[in-house]
């Protein structure tokens, strides 16, 4: 049995062909062995290619694809020790490939009778080893094995990356200068202070260092006489190399102008030495603008995009940065509880404020200073008003004691956090155990007061109260103007004041939407069950002097102004005017700058963020801060966020 296939000659060379023939043999093999179903084929393969038949006894990885997808098959079907080379004369299957006549293809012709070595022994056959190293033409299917190496930059003893001046880099690049060059000429050491001529080389080579590094083709093609590629970013610029620095050549040769500016150094955006040369200048002209760097930059440097890498750097200035910073802010937060649950006393949640100093006479020509200790009901917004002689502690102490006299003792105290109100706190407490065990007052004692103090420094977190202070202030203005007056007059004035502000409307408008409805509700309605303590509560007749009668009147008044209050005055809180967008929180490691009133900004101190105060809401309303001098607790409407931490 034979199988011929026909080969092209151009696109098949002779030894792909001898392969291809192999190929063929074992397929014909294979065939064979499955017609006559033999459980043990022993085939011998003879070849007269010394070329295929050394593919076959190599690694099929070694070779191109077309014979190594050859041999990989020819292998996986058959095993190298079943190759032999037989001789051409010997092989009767050129007889196929070169054509014969009938005549030489009769019955008993080798053709059909095979060759006579056939019939012996297989160690008397007339085969050859196959040798390991053959011509050319085998090796001309090897794979070509290519070594790529990447030659890496030399590295820079000195990374400029690491570095914000460039007169330090400079300087420190010219004492390196020096010391290679007395290193090698010892007879002719340099000493002293840097010369300009050494800071103007060190300068240069960082300029060199810099373009080679963005634009070494183009240095490269300007050197060999060539113009820089079309392609180039700096093709427009028409740049020439000028004592190795590659510098504009534009149209503006006849302005009269220095060399310098016609011909300015060509700079790359976004390099480290392009960022110190504008740094520098940035600093030299005292943190200018933008345009105004930019302009000055250009007189020696043309930066590609330069007007942006100038704004970037600007920008990143941390000087720069500190003087413009904007102190942050955060959401309002929701009332709390004290301002909102219903009370069955007024004064029951209070909070505290100071307002002042106001003059007074005594005698004739002496004057004393007065302060008036404001409280403030947070339930119904109603308003006491104490007289302080001074702002110490004793002072506060005894302005409470008249207060609890006749508002009765309050269940939650809230004030600023100011240095009177913290000792006030623990010489309250202690003045109340003296009480205790007078046994004046069990219930008290059970009960005491809590305090809370809001953060120094933050006004705002005393909306409810500072508010009032201003109307005080304003009220007192009118009523007494520069008038210098005794204690009996200004204390009659407080309390003035006080019943005017007691009488302020809570909400815009009454209940009913009737514009003759003039009845508002006001702090007075929960304090004397009308608007005004000046005006008689009204005409009673001998039927309603009851006990009984009047309890329950009183109970009526008292519930329908308890249900306007909740009606009219709680929706009038809802709406918040202003910080109504959450922002970041912030976090321990924030590095911060303290805002301080009165304080210039250049002399602002600088903190880090060691604990968070989170509010209900989950936001970040105040923090302490670690500064040099120690721990201080501020809200973040005091603080200015300079870095944020990064903890990944």
């Amino acid at each position: 049995m034979s199988k011929t296939r026909l080969m092209p000659l151009k696109t098949v060379s002779i030894p792909r062909g001898e392969l291809m023939a192999c190929q063929l043999a074992v397929r014909l093999a294979k065939s064979v062995c499955e017609q006559l179903e033999l459980d043990e084929c022993r085939v011998k393969y003879l070849s007269d290619s010394t070329t295929a038949l050394w593919w076959i006894k190599s690694e099929p990885r070694k070779f191109r694809p077309f014979v190594a997808n050859r041999v990989a098959e020819i292998l996986s079907e058959s095993d190298p020790i079943q190759w032999h080379h037989i001789g051409t004369k010997l092989n009767i299957a050129d007889i196929a490939s070169r054509g014969t006549s009938v005549a030489d293809i009769s019955a008993d012709s080798t053709w059909i009778q095979g060759p006579e070595f056939l019939k012996s022994e297989f160690s008397e056959w007339p085969v050859d080893k196959v040798a390991v190293d053959f011509p050319e033409p085998s090796q001309a299917e090897l794979k070509k094995s290519v070594l790529k190496a990447k030659v890496a930059p030399a590295k820079q003893v000195i990374d400029p990356a690491a570095y914000s001046s460039w007169i330090k880099i400079t300087r420190i690049t010219t004492w390196i200068f020096r010391m290679c060059n007395n290193l090698r000429n010892k007879e002719k050491r340099i000493s002293g202070p840097l010369t300009v001529d050494e800071l103007d080389n060190a300068n240069l080579y960082w300029i060199k260092w810099g373009q080679s590094d963005r634009f070494q083709d183009e240095i490269e093609a300007l050197r060999k006489g060539r113009p820089v590629p079309r392609d180039s970013r700096i093709a427009s610029l028409d740049p020439q190399l000028v004592d190795g620095v590659l510098r504009v050549n534009g149209r503006i040769e006849k302005a009269e102008i220095p060399w310098e500016s016609k011909h300015p150094v060509i700079l790359d955006h976004g390099h480290d030495v392009t960022r110190l040369i504008v740094i520098h200048y940035h600093r030299k002209l005292i943190h200018a603008g933008v345009e105004h760097v930019f302009n000055h930059v250009r007189e020696k440097y043309w930066i590609l995009h330069g007007r942006a890498e100038v704004k970037n750097c600007t920008v990143k200035c941390p000087l720069c940065f500190r003087r413009r910073v904007k102190p942050m802010a955060q959401k309002m937060a929701n009332l709390p509880n004290v301002r909102l649950a219903g009370a069955s006393v007024p004064f029951r949640n209070v909070g505290i404020d100071y307002a002042g100093p106001f003059d007074t006479r005594i005698g004739r020509n002496r004057k004393e200073k007065r302060y008036i200790c404001l409280f403030t009901c947070l339930h119904m917004r109603a308003v006491h008003l104490e007289v302080a002689h001074s702002l110490d502690t004793d002072s506060c102490i005894m302005a409470l004691r008249r207060f609890q006299a006749r508002r009765g003792v309050p269940v939650c105290i809230m004030s600023d956090n100011g240095t009177n109100f913290v000792g006030a706190e623990r010489e309250l407490r202690e003045a109340l155990e003296d009480l205790d065990q007078e046994k004046i007052s069990n219930e008290l004692t059970a009960r005491g007061v809590r305090w809370i103090f809001n953060p120094p420094a933050a006004p705002w977190f005393g909306g409810a109260w500072e508010a009032l202070v201003k109307s005080v202030k304003r009220a007192l203005k009118v009523m007494l103007g520069n008038v210098l007056t005794v204690d009996e007059v200004f204390l009659t004035v407080i309390a003035e004041v006080e019943a005017m502000l007691n009488s302020r409307p809570l909400v815009y408008g009454g209940s009913s939407d009737s514009p003759t409805d003039l009845s508002v509700i006001t702090p007075n309605h929960f304090l004397h069950g009308r608007a005004s303590s000046n005006v008689s509560p009204g005409e009673f007749n001998q039927r309603d002097m009851s006990l009984r009668r009047r309890w329950r009147h009183s109970q009526f008044l008292a519930n329908q102004f308890w249900r306007r209050w909740s009606n009219e005055y709680i929706p009038q809180l809802i709406k918040r005017s202003k910080w109504n967008v959450a922002h970041r929180n912030l976090r321990r490691g924030d590095l911060v700058l303290i805002v301080e009133k009165d304080v210039p900004r250049s002399h602002w101190r600088l903190g880090r963020v060691i604990a968070p105060i989170a509010s209900e809401d989950g936001l970040i309303r105040s923090a302490e801060i670690a500064t040099k001098t120690g721990t201080l607790t501020r809200p973040v409407g005091r603080l200015a966020l300079l870095e944020a931490f990064n903890d990944e």
